[in-house]
């Protein structure tokens, strides 16, 4: 992550690429107009980044690194999760981060649209983002959620719940056109952030309380036939 008193050709270069990227995607995009926007030499992206795989690698980690720079889902929570407030407490950090990173106007406009561009077409780059930089705020949301299910869960259970959780936190920005003329009471400041943030975390609790009761492990079709004979 770029810190302020880092050289400004690069970070220009940064934000310039995640303009031209998150508009035309990697392939489609090109260095001179990336340095045309930043006002920088057409042979300062090879020097500060090896060339365009570099500079699109490091725009990645950058956009991602900013987000939790901007909203921390660490702040105040210590790392021994094993207890179940500081579980809950470090589940509904995790939520309020991911929401105000995607949906908050505090950050570059391109960068949510750079993330999902990638997502959808990924690139050789995800790989290399992923191990460095999403995986191990996924695995403090793991260790959460292993603590909320309690004994008995398998990994796969904690890999799904945690899925889950995150899977929420995105469909808010990705159907976000839809809900906005489905129901357009819905806002995106920071009072409306923070009602879908409790609401993720109550139906997130919730579920992963219900999936704890009615039973860890098994195949899909048999917690679908116990959860009928539960109805």
């Amino acid at each position: 992550m770029l810190q302020p008193d880092q050289d400004e050709t690069k970070l220009r270069l940064l934000n310039a690429a995640g303009e031209v990227f998150s508009e035309k995607g990697f392939q489609a995009g090109t260095i001179r107009e990336i340095c045309a926007k930043a006002g920088a030499n057409v042979a300062s992206v090879n020097y500060h980044f090896g060339g365009k795989s570099g500079l699109y690698d490091a725009l990645l980690e950058h956009c991602h690194q900013e987000g939790l720079r901007r909203h921390p889902p660490t702040v105040g929570i210590p790392e021994d999760l094993s207890g179940r407030p500081m579980a809950v407490e470090a589940l509904a950090a995790y939520v309020r981060s991911f929401l105000k990173r995607t949906l908050g106007a505090d950050g570059p406009g391109w960068s949510t649209r750079l993330m999902a561009k990638e997502m959808g077409n990924p690139s050789p780059a995800l790989e290399r983002m992923v191990q460095s930089s999403i995986r191990p705020n996924l695995e403090r949301l793991m260790a959460a959620v292993c603590t909320l299910l309690g004994e008995g869960a398998t990994e796969q259970d904690v890999r799904h719940c945690a899925l889950s959780v995150v899977g929420q936190c995105q469909h808010y920005y990705r159907a976000r056109a839809a809900i906005e003329i489905l129901f357009p009471d819905v806002t995106w400041d920071e009072q409306g952030i923070d009602i879908l943030a409790c609401h993720i975390v109550r139906f997130s609790l919730a579920a992963i309380r219900g999936y704890r009761e009615a039973g860890l492990g098994g195949t899909a079709e048999q917690q679908i036939r116990e959860g009928q004979e539960g109805q």
